[in-house]
């Protein structure tokens, strides 16, 4: 049976986990995406589409599970 995080480690995934969502969901990551992506980014209202919302949480997920596997 693997060991019980401590408080201090559930609360640094918290604040690494908020401070990566801030990050992630940006608007200025729209406008990064759109550059390198293309218009598939946002519809032609300038919302976000559903693929790139999809994305992001993907993204999110991936940064999330490679930094518990990294032990930051």
């Amino acid at each position: 049976m693997a060991d019980k995080p401590s408080e201090l480690d559930a609360l640094r995934y918290s604040a690494y986990s908020a401070l990566v969502f801030y990050i992630v969901s940006a608007p200025f990551m729209i406008e990064i995406a759109k550059k390198i992506i293309g218009t598939y980014v946002v519809n032609t209202n300038g919302y976000p589409t559903y693929g790139f919302l999809i994305f992001r949480a993907l993204v999110f997920f991936g940064i999330i599970y490679g930094m518990m596997h990294l032990k930051l």
